[in-house]
């Protein structure tokens, strides 16, 4: 076979093995959409126990309810959102503590669950001598991620992030405050209103919080390439999703709870844990 026939062989055979590959479709997922692991319209309610516990959540220090009504909803910025009017009572307060969520639900296969961050109860400390000295300015998402389809085993992403950038070292950037979704995976889980087990989707968050050392914000080891000198802590809460129930448990550090919870201040306790189960729900189609 002279030369040239080998190259139209080869060429033949690369344009076919082509034609091959572009027939070959994606698979397509057919499952629940995130909105039916957050479901319900205006007038759904759900009602919780909550349950605070030590360190070593060996000991309850703490308990209550918390009810979340879906009373209305509100357009954002043109980003039409759900309002869901949460009370949380715990024998140590002396009025519920009440705060709102926004959220929003998509269907299809990369549908998701995304709840509305007011970036401006992030209660972080920054002092103005230090947001002037390295000019500092900060960017962050407008919507936390809970949920996102499809998942698989394995699966992980960035639901949040809060960063800080200084000007003054050509944009050098940190993510100040970062949320980051494990899938842990399918598991059977007996709700507090029934009495046989069901088929939840958990899901791991992990609150990463990094801060300069303000004592040594920068390290100039290499002045070509100065350094953040950053101090890092980590916070995690679990949720568990039933399709069509919605979160059915939450279970983790209380200061991770009240970050996911819209920041409430009297919440924010490093210290503590919180297991809460759903007790009752009525839901509105």
């Amino acid at each position: 076979m002279k030369r040239v026939d080998y190259l139209i062989l080869v060429i033949v055979l690369f344009l076919y093995a082509c034609e091959e590959d572009t027939n070959v479709q994606p698979e397509v997922y057919s499952g629940p959409s995130a909105s039916d692991y957050f479901p319900g319209e205006i007038g759904t309610e759900f009602n919780y126990s909550f349950k605070i516990y030590d360190s070593e959540m060996s000991s309850q220090i703490d308990e209550g309810t918390r009810i979340s009504v879906i009373e209305d909803s509100e357009t954002v910025n043109g980003t039409p959102y759900m309002k869901m009017k949460n009370s949380i009572n715990l024998n140590s307060l002396s009025s519920p503590l009440q705060y709102e969520t926004l959220y929003r639900t998509t269907k299809g296969g990369n549908s998701g669950i995304y709840f509305f961050i007011d970036t401006s109860n992030i209660s972080f400390s920054f002092p103005d001598s230090l947001i002037q000295e390295f000019e500092l300015t900060f960017n962050s998402d407008k919507e936390l991620i809970l949920f996102s389809n499809p998942l698989y085993d394995g699966k992980e992403w960035t639901a949040f992030q809060f960063v800080m950038s200084s000007e003054m070292f050509n944009g050098i950037s940190l993510s100040v405050f970062e949320v980051k979704a494990d899938y842990d995976g399918q598991l059977e889980i007996t709700p507090g209103y029934l009495s046989e087990e069901i088929s939840s989707k958990k899901i791991t968050y992990h609150i990463i919080i990094s801060m300069p050392n303000f004592e040594n914000p920068v390290d100039f080891t290499d002045p070509e390439n100065p350094k953040l000198n950053v101090i890092n802590t980590e916070y995690s809460i679990s949720l568990w999703f039933v399709e069509g129930e919605g979160i059915v448990k939450s279970e983790g550090n209380l200061f991770a709870y009240s970050l996911l919870n819209g920041f409430q201040t009297e919440l924010q306790d490093t210290s503590k844990f919180i297991s809460e189960d759903l007790v009752t729900r009525s839901i509105i189609e």
